[in-house]
């Protein structure tokens, strides 16, 4: 999927990746940090909240993995418009003749 962006008459395309690349890599490293958590073990600890532990962790991973996958879309689109947003409010700034350099926002 390619969306593109007007800057400075210019066409500059930007690539995101589809939804299913990006779910499947959370979830892989949601399963990763899931594995690592189960196969760890702690001789000292006690073997009942250890295991408390681990099953709380798996449900966690689990709840994050399927927040994910609920609110993609939300939550990669927030960070586009607003770097969209800053390159648009740079052009806008760097011609209205405003700015000032550093030496003379000392001197006021």
């Amino acid at each position: 999927m390619e969306k593109t962006e007007y800057i400075n008459h210019s066409i500059k395309k930007i690539r995101t990746p589809r939804k299913s690349i990006g779910v499947a890599i959370f979830w892989g490293l949601g399963l990763l940090l899931a594995a690592v958590l189960v196969r760890h073990h702690n001789p000292l600890a006690d073997q009942v909240t250890e295991q408390m532990k681990k099953v709380s962790g798996c449900v966690l991973i689990a709840f994050t993995c399927i927040i994910f996958t609920i609110f993609y879309e939300r939550i990669l689109t927030i960070p586009a418009e607003l770097f969209q947003s800053r390159g648009t409010h740079s052009h806008v700034q760097a011609g209205d003749g405003s700015q000032r350099s550093g030496s003379q926002c000392f001197l006021r």
